[in-house]
């Protein structure tokens, strides 16, 4: 679908893209504001569930948002008429032999999800279980329990590791096969 909007206030642009996607939902970007406005909040969340080393990507995100706000905004007449409304991450893939399919953000999404409900709710069960706690073995409980998010996200990109070397294994594997088949058959 092609946009047919006209650019609008610079003052409001320039407070909208204070918010990451707000200044593109502004503009009539729908997909493209929304999905950038989620992947912003998303990290906020995760921030607050699991941990601080999310605060690394936050500004990144939110620097990422003014600019890009700045740079659809900065477009011609012309190029600003004919650009599409496409999420944020199809900018990253168009003509490019990567693409995330819709139907693998449908698969993905409720993992998210779950993901981040459980690192809310890991926060919550944490403070009612500290609060419990007597004052002289406080620090021993805290510094237990304080690790366990860590260490499953550590877990989690092992496995996941793991499971891209032995695939990619298994890839060059049949290839190496195919490579030899070929060759039986050129030689025989």
């Amino acid at each position: 679908m092609k946009h047919t909007h006209k650019k609008k206030s610079k003052f409001f642009t320039f407070i909208f893209s204070c918010v990451p996607g707000a200044a593109e939902m502004y503009m009539g970007f729908m997909n493209n504001g929304l999905s950038l406005l989620i992947i912003f909040m998303l990290a906020c969340l995760m921030c607050w569930a699991w941990s601080d080393i999310f605060f690394l990507v936050l500004p990144i995100i939110w620097i990422y948002g003014f600019f890009h706000a700045w740079n659809v905004a900065g477009l011609d007449d012309e190029k600003f008429a004919e650009a599409e409304d496409v999420y944020i991450w199809e900018e990253f893939t168009e003509g490019r032999s990567i693409s995330i399919p819709e139907e693998k953000v449908k698969k993905i999404l409720p993992f998210a999800l779950i993901f981040i409900g459980a690192g809310v709710l890991w926060n919550y069960l944490t403070r009612i279980i500290l609060s419990m706690v007597p004052g002289e073995q406080w620090h021993f409980v805290y510094v237990l329990i304080d690790r366990i998010p860590g260490n499953v996200i550590a877990v989690i990109c092992i496995v996941l590791g793991i499971r891209l070397i032995k695939g990619k294994k298994k890839q060059i594997d049949m290839e190496s096969e195919e490579k030899m088949d070929g060759y039986d058959n050129e030689s025989a």
